[in-house]
């Protein structure tokens, strides 16, 4: 479009020029110091002009526009053929606060941009990329679209890639197995009932506790713990040996790979300021995170067992 104004755009004025030079051919002084005149004007103008265009591609095409409406009405005047001038100042009146309008909206969007996590905004753009959905009210590029092919990446993938990009925003109570959701049992009741609720679980990963939630000793086998009780063996000596790996609730869940990477296909205990545990987070929480919630594991999660053992 902007290719096509400007080859009209010469033409008209080519023409038009043409016309002023039969006119002041008996004027040579004064066309030569328009000439040089104008040359001067380009030479001094002509980087700022180009940083104008580069930031403003729209006002560029609104004044490719009023040149054109001018040319032309030059040239019909040249002609004999006389416009109202009315006509031409309200169309470039009326197309001038259309850009105005077009400049504050563009203002705003960039000013409401600049307002959001970096992060959010290499979600959005990269969703935008492989043709998802945005997270945030992001506005496409009109002037460049990127086509996507059809079907070029499935809905498991995009919410997968938005799953590891806002992966650090998100909170450990938002991935973690809370609180309220750990049953547990006390190790000073029966080797018998310890022995059936570890049969019972399709758990095979277990705190240790002494007395209390909060008095985790460490992280123990089923099958060990069951070795243990065939044994008659100290369930917290057993503990004592692999202590639990305890994170704070602050930490963020891109730093609790790490810490998950170190436990070896355990998993840790969420604590707050005070010591008290909140929760805990496996590396199946993670994924969850990631790629969506897997509901048939789930629902077996959430009778996690925790067994305690005495003095």
């Amino acid at each position: 479009m902007v290719v096509t104004q400007i080859v009209i755009l010469d033409a008209v004025f080519s023409l038009d020029a043409v016309i002023t030079a039969v006119g002041m051919v008996n004027h040579l002084p004064v066309m030569m110091a328009a000439v040089v005149i104008a040359m001067a004007v380009m030479l001094l103008a002509s980087k700022p002009l180009t940083r104008f265009v580069n930031q403003h591609p729209t006002v560029v095409v609104l004044c490719l526009s009023f040149l054109l409406m001018i040319g032309l009405s030059l040239v019909a005047e040249g002609f004999g053929f006389h416009i109202p001038k009315g006509y031409l100042y309200a169309a470039i009146g009326f197309s001038i606060i259309i850009e105005v309008f077009n400049q504050i909206a563009r203002r705003n969007f960039i000013r409401h941009q600049s307002t959001l996590p970096l992060r959010a905004r290499t979600a959005d753009a990269i969703l935008r990329l492989m043709g998802g959905k945005r997270q945030a009210n992001v506005q496409h590029d009109a002037d460049n679209p990127m086509p996507i092919p059809e079907g070029a990446f499935a809905e498991e993938e995009r919410y997968m890639i938005n799953g590891v990009l806002t992966l650090a925003s998100r909170s450990l109570r938002g991935i973690m197995t809370p609180r309220g959701e750990i049953s547990w049992v006390d190790a000073n009741l029966g080797v018998d009932e310890i022995r059936e609720q570890l049969l019972s679980s399709p758990h095979s990963l277990f705190p240790v506790c002494r007395g209390e939630l909060d008095e985790i000793i460490g992280i123990v086998r089923a099958k060990e713990l069951l070795v243990a009780l065939e044994e008659g063996v100290d369930v917290a000596a057993i503990a004592s040996a692999s202590p639990a790996i305890i994170v704070p609730e602050t930490l963020d869940p891109i730093n609790l790979l790490g810490v998950l990477r170190r436990a070896r296909g355990s998993f840790v205990i969420v604590t707050n300021e005070f010591g008290v545990v909140q929760g805990l987070v496996t590396p199946l929480d993670v994924l969850e995170a990631i790629a969506g919630e897997f509901r048939t594991l789930t629902k077996r999660r959430k009778s996690l067992l925790m067994v305690t053992a005495g003095w």
